[in-house]
This record gives C-alpha cells, structure tokens and sequence, in this order.
C-alpha cells in the first residue's frame, strides 16, 4: 500500500516543489528592489488566463515530465545556469506556454550576463503570465544592459502603464533617465515617486545628487536631509551629505559622514576618494593619501582615483 502511494504521488509532489521553488526563489538578477504588484492592462487586461497558459493549463501540459522540471530547478538552484539554461529550454518545448519556466530562464539568461536573451524571455514572460510584476523591471534593465535605452525607456512605461502606482518601478525609470543624461526628466520622475512614497530614501538621494550636479546645493542638502530622516544609515546617503557638507565648507562634518559611511562600508571607492579631497583641502596630506591609495587598491584603474594621485604626488613636491 505504501509503495502505491509513493509511486502515484511522486509526480504530483515534484511538479509542487518545481512550481513552488519559483515562488521561494531568489530575487531575480536583475532586480535588487522588491517590485510591488502590477495590475494587468490594455492587451494582457484579462481575468483568467485561456486554457494552456495559467498553472492549471501548465500541470497538464507537463504530464510526465516530472523529471525534467526537478532537474531544471536544481540545476538553477545551484547557480548552474547554463546547464539550467538547457535544461529549461527543452522543458519549455514539451510546455512552450510554461511562464514560471519562462521567468526562470530569463533569470538564468541574466546571471549568465545574456541579457539580450534575457529581454526575450521577459517579453514571452509579460504575454504568457497572468502576472507581470516578475518581469518589472528586469526587462527595461536587461534592455539597458545591452545599449538599447530607447526599448529600455519604452519598457519601463509599459511597465509603468501595469500599475501607475508602483514607486519600484518609478524609482528604476529616474534612475535609467540619470545614467542616461535626462536629468529633467530624472527629477520629474524622483519627484513623482516620492509622492507615491513619501518614505522612500532612495528617491531623495537620487533627487539630491542631481541638484547637486545642476549647482542647486541648498536644495541637494533639503534632499539629502530628508533622505537621512527615512535611512540615517546608508552609505550612499551618508555620502551625499558629506559631498554636500564639503561643498558648503563643511569640512568637519563632511569628514564625519564620511568616516560613518565608511563604518558601514570600508570598500567603497567613492567614499575613500571624497573623504581624500576632503581631508587634502584640509591640510591633511598623509591621511588623504591613506585613502587615495585604498581606493586604488579596491578600483586600481579607476581614472578618477589615478589623478587624485597626481595632485596629492604634486602636492608633495
């Protein structure tokens, strides 16, 4: 009796940890935010999924291939990604309409650095899953990842369009619109998150270096300090408010952010190279060329760090 049983729900508990592994999984790659949840609109504004496509239609279609979804899973589970890569592709052509399988592979695709492959899958994922936070904003991300920052751009507003009220997404959008140059368009989408999360550190700090770029210290320094209201112990924020300080002519309490973010994270490069420039102004050669040095060694090509060195050797002559 007990074999009959072992044998009849063997297949029936692999396919619980195979669909329950992608609910306990990591976060994916590409993501180092929770994503908030995305309503399904426009041509995907369905209430069910057709037959084939939601978890029920995927049990079916998995029929026997039990085997191939364990495998897959712990071959992903064990950072074995290109092996997983295999693995779920030839699942995906027994059950092509699989979108937990589609996820999965769009996040190995993407901790292999494929992320072209990557944006692929995500755009399956966003046609097949009747949710779509999975694919927000790994998407947009992976587009950018590759140089596309017009698909990436256009990604984030579908993404945007799922669910108006997600500050994640909001929050990937300023920052893909920094990098890329659009400050006006960055603060617009800062200020816009921060009334959709007025707690949002994040957004304030992203808010705050862009003022400070466009020369606008005093409203960096309101930014930066509402920033450290919500998340007084971030390196990034502590930062921020010891370049701000530097800039005013703060130096002794710029060294004092600076030394705090440096307590919470020794290995960053920007902190040691701020708190050089802070500490040289200063007068205080050796202990700026302490933390010149430290940032070579943790980023030894960094430009930034190699002329620095110039200045403090010339300083010395």
């Amino acid at each position: 009796m007990l074999r009959w049983l072992v044998r009849t729900m063997a297949p029936a508990l692999v396919l619980a940890i195979y669909y329950w592994s992608f609910v306990l999984s990591p976060v994916p790659l590409a993501s180092d935010r929770p994503i908030g949840s995305a309503a399904r609109v426009g041509q995907r504004a369905m209430e069910d999924p057709p037959r084939g496509r939601g978890t029920a239609g995927q049990v079916a279609d998995l029929g026997l291939d039990t085997e191939l979804a364990a495998r897959a899973t712990d071959l992903y589970q064990r950072g074995r990604y290109g092996e997983a890569v295999e693995a779920l592709r030839d699942l995906l052509q027994r059950s092509p309409n699989d979108h937990l399988a589609i996820g999965r592979l769009a996040r190995a695709y993407g901790h292999l650095g494929r992320h072209r492959d990557e944006a692929v899958q995500w755009e399956r994922y966003l046609l097949l899953a009747p949710r779509t936070e999975e694919a927000c904003p790994a998407l947009p991300r992976a587009y950018e990842a590759i140089g596309e920052t017009a698909k990436a751009f256009e990604a984030f507003e579908r993404c945007r369009s799922l669910d108006s009220t997600d500050s994640d997404i909001v929050f990937y959008y300023a920052r893909a619109r920094e990098r890329a140059g659009d400050a006006k368009r960055a603060i617009q989408l800062y200020e816009e998150g921060i009334s959709l999360a007025p707690d949002y550190a994040d957004m304030y700090l992203g808010l705050a270096r862009l003022r400070l770029r466009g020369g606008d210290v005093d409203g960096a320094s309101e930014a930066v300090g509402r920033a450290m209201r919500h998340d007084s112990r971030s390196a990034d924020v502590l930062l921020a408010a010891g370049q701000i300080a530097a800039r005013q002519g703060r130096r002794k309490d710029a060294r004092d952010y600076l030394l705090r973010a440096l307590a919470v994270g020794e290995t960053y490069v920007d902190v040691h190279l701020t708190l050089a420039r802070v500490e040289l102004e200063d007068g205080r050669r050796d202990q700026a060329v302490t933390h010149c040095d430290r940032a070579l060694q943790l980023a030894p090509g960094s430009a930034e760090a190699l002329a620095l060195k110039r200045r403090l050797d010339e300083a010395r002559r």
